[in-house]
């Protein structure tokens, strides 16, 4: 363990680094430099936008791996709306994501403002109004389950609302009813959603597993095999 010198939180290090039988080495900081420095660097110019991914547009883009969960413009839309997705969600794919970003900091008023922004642009679809009880699992279980049951009111076979019932279901001991609520996402995820097939096809496959069924569980395995997006 190496330990700078004069660090503000020197003494706190070393007593870890005692109980773990551990003898740190204290150096004075610039002896870092050689590692600190390209690596600061490096990140500096992440920041700028100067590293990433260039788009289309000239703008900086997103990281290779990200944009394999984004769906083609002219893939058939994640949401089960039967439109095309550059004709639907992809026109509130920043405000989600800004939202989603908000819920996981735990930032519930953040996320509620991004959404509202994403009802702007397109109204109360069933994805908006389903984010929406994503980000209202943060205060309310009871508000987290109306904005479900208006999403499916908006559209049944919306893919996301019914995963989102199938994790509920889990996580209250209802296994058979989250089963049926994965097998209904997966009925309506496009085939092109590799990623969200998969996803639900893991989940399903562990309940499948807690009610005993290995028969399915090992089936539901291979279709999540089979619906992983290719390595590069």
């Amino acid at each position: 363990m190496l330990i700078t010198s004069e660090d503000p939180v020197e003494e706190v290090l070393k007593a870890i680094a005692a109980n773990l039988g551990i003898v740190p080495e204290v150096i004075p900081l610039p002896y870092l430099d050689p590692i600190l420095g390209p690596l600061n660097e490096s990140f500096a110019r992440f920041r700028s936008g100067k590293n990433r991914p260039v788009a289309a547009s000239g703008e900086p883009g997103a990281h290779p791996s990200a944009l394999t969960l984004i769906p083609d413009s002219y893939d058939l839309c994640p949401c089960a709306s039967g439109k095309k997705y550059k004709f639907c969600c992809k026109i509130i794919l920043h405000e989600v994501t800004e939202a989603m970003c908000a819920f996981e900091d735990g930032n519930f008023e953040a996320a509620v403002n991004w959404l509202d922004q994403a009802k702007e642009k397109v109204g109360e679809t069933a994805e908006v109004l389903a984010r929406y009880g994503i980000a209202y699992s943060l205060k309310s279980e009871q508000r987290y389950l109306e904005y479900l049951h208006r999403a499916l009111d908006e559209n049944p076979n919306h893919p996301r609302t019914h995963y989102l019932f199938g994790l509920h279901h889990r996580q209250n001991g209802r296994l058979k009813d989250a089963a049926a609520a994965y097998e209904k996402a997966i009925e309506n995820y496009p085939g092109t959603d590799r990623f969200h097939l998969n996803e639900t096809w893991n989940n399903l496959g562990g309940v499948y597993f807690d009610l005993g069924d290995l028969g399915k569980s090992k089936g539901a395995g291979k279709k999540h095999s089979c619906t992983c997006p290719p390595t590069r």
